[in-house]
């Protein structure tokens, strides 16, 4: 790898980002307590108290989603930070800030400080093994509470009840596509499993859903009341039509809780992606609406 911009993936057992990789996939059992250990330590602080993160999972297009909340944030010039995986080249590109992958020095001091953590959590427990999503996800948050970006777009890994994710703060998540997937762990029916994703977002939170099945949508809406979660849909709330294809982009007229963008161009194909950046507009909105109301509507359709 670039000495200047990244840590060798096969270098010697010292090296840090060899080390963080060579993790077990899974921990022993579900690995919330374990999570809850790393974010004591990091979320008391004040930029954690105030975090607002978005969070988003799905069965698909949650990469592409989370790529275009970031972007637009970005086009406003708000600070964000951006959790994804897998990595495409580097795994720096997991742990990005305003478009920038983590440098070389800032990846070693956090994968240094989650195993100074482990170590003082696996004298008192030596069996209860820390898995590697639990040990990416510590690191990507210790980085982001050194930097302090105004929010943070994760990525969730498998599901949302059990996933390391949930422990980052924030009220705003979203749910893209809906698929039967992970039935061991996230159940064997679309239900279980959208019930199981819906849990992501917490109680007195703001769930954006993608286009799912309508009798689906409407025993997750149930679920949703339930745990005093406010379910948006995007199938009510949004439209994408005319999609077409021309100069290698995607174009379709998009409009968004009222709001008319027009035609949308992106280099993302199928007409999946125009549901994924559906839902990525929506959800953007309202974390506007939470965060920065002053955004006017015009400024964000230039966004």
């Amino acid at each position: 790898m670039d000495g200047s911009n990244g840590l060798r993936d096969d270098g010697s057992s010292t090296d840090p980002l060899k080390w963080l990789r060579a993790l077990p996939k899974f921990g022993h059992g579900i690995g919330l307590h374990r999570m809850q250990v790393c974010m004591q330590e990091l979320v008391p602080g004040e930029w954690g108290q105030r975090l607002d993160a978005v969070k988003v999972t799905g069965s698909n297009g949650k990469g592409s989603t989370c790529a275009l909340i970031a972007a637009i944030l970005r086009q406003l010039s708000i600070c964000s930070g951006l959790y994804t995986s897998p990595h495409l080249v580097r795994f720096h590109e997991r742990i990005m800030v305003d478009g920038e992958p983590i440098g070389r020095q800032d990846l070693t001091r956090s994968i240094n400080w989650f195993r100074e953590v482990q170590a003082e959590y696996m004298r008192d427990f030596p069996h209860d093994t820390f898995g590697a999503f639990e040990a990416f996800t510590a690191v990507a948050f210790h980085h982001y509470c050194q930097v302090r970006p105004e929010t943070i777009v994760v990525e969730a890994g498998i599901g949302g009840r059990y996933d390391s994710t949930r422990l980052i703060p924030g009220q705003l998540a979203a749910l893209t596509s809906m698929d039967l997937e992970h039935t061991q762990l996230l159940g064997n029916s679309l239900e279980l499993i959208a019930y199981d994703k819906a849990d992501l977002c917490p109680p007195g939170g703001v769930l954006v859903v993608g286009c799912i099945e309508p009798d689906l949508l409407r025993r997750l809406r149930a679920y949703c009341e339930l745990r005093g979660v406010c379910m948006v849909s995007c199938q009510e709330e949004a439209t994408c039509t005319d999609v077409a294809y021309k100069n290698n982009l995607m174009q379709f007229e998009l409009t968004c809780s009222g709001l008319d963008f027009g035609v949308v161009a992106t280099p993302l194909v199928g007409e999946h992606q125009a549901k994924n950046a559906a839902v990525a507009v929506l959800t953007c909105w309202h974390w506007l609406r939470r965060n920065r109301p002053e955004v006017s509507h015009d400024r964000f359709r230039e966004a």
